[in-house]
Formats: C-alpha cells, sequence, structure tokens
C-alpha cells in the first residue's frame, strides 16, 4: 500500500528553520529533536525520506515547530468550543437560546476562549 507520500531535504530543513527562530525546537523532547536531526542528515543523503512511519512522524514535529501563538490560542478555543456545544447540545439548550451556536462558531469568540484556556 503505497501512499506516494514523501519528505524532501529542503522541506525538513526550512520547517527546522523556522523552528528554531521562533522558539519551537526548546519545545520537543530532546529524543524527538535527535531524531528529527538524523532524518535530517538521511533525507540529505537520500534525497527523500519515503518510509511511512518516519514521514508522519515528520510531519507531526513539523506541524509542532511551525505552530504561532495565534495557532494554538485557536486550537484550545475551538476544543473548548466542540466541548461546550456537546453539553449544550446534550441538554438540549440550544432549541431555547438560537444564538449560542452562533457564538461557537464565532471566530473572535473561539480566540477569547482559547486565550481564557490558555491563561486560566
Amino acid at each position: 500500500m503505497a501512499l506516494g507520500l514523501s519528505l524532501r531535504y529542503v522541506d525538513l530543513y526550512l520547517v527546522q528553520r523556522k523552528g528554531l527562530r521562533n522558539g519551537n525546537w526548546r519545545r520537543l523532547k530532546p529524543l524527538e529533536r535527535s531524531l528529527y536531526r538524523a532524518a535530517l542528515a538521511l533525507a540529505k543523503i537520500r534525497g527523500k525520506l519515503v518510509n511511512l512511519r518516519l514521514v508522519r512522524m515528520m510531519l507531526d514535529m513539523a506541524e509542532r515547530l511551525q505552530a504561532t501563538f495565534r495557532t494554538r490560542v485557536l486550537a484550545a478555543g475551538l476544543a473548548k468550543a466542540r466541548e461546550m456545544e456537546a453539553n449544550l447540545e446534550a441538554r438540549g439548550l440550544f432549541n431555547s437560546f438560537q444564538r449560542l451556536r452562533g457564538w461557537l462558531k464565532e471566530p473572535s469568540y473561539i480566540f477569547w476562549l482559547g486565550l481564557c484556556q490558555t491563561f486560566p
């Protein structure tokens, strides 16, 4: 089962540079940093990474390396909004308060929820 998923050396290198610049490189565990450096060296030798398991691990780390404050806050807010929506739906409150569903979809409210989750 080949998905044709691969990562080039240049892409991994640019993601590492961005992670170093924005400080997210320090958020990785030492073992993850070592794995990333080893995968980067392997990609430099071979040109690209094709092992599906390794590519998935690198994509996960790349996502965390490229994350900004805004994306982390929005992710936290979206998770809280989904949790609130499920709770309100289970209690049947959307029938009584129609505007609640709209608030849970509004980007500024989601950002505010994320800020409240990030800085309690």
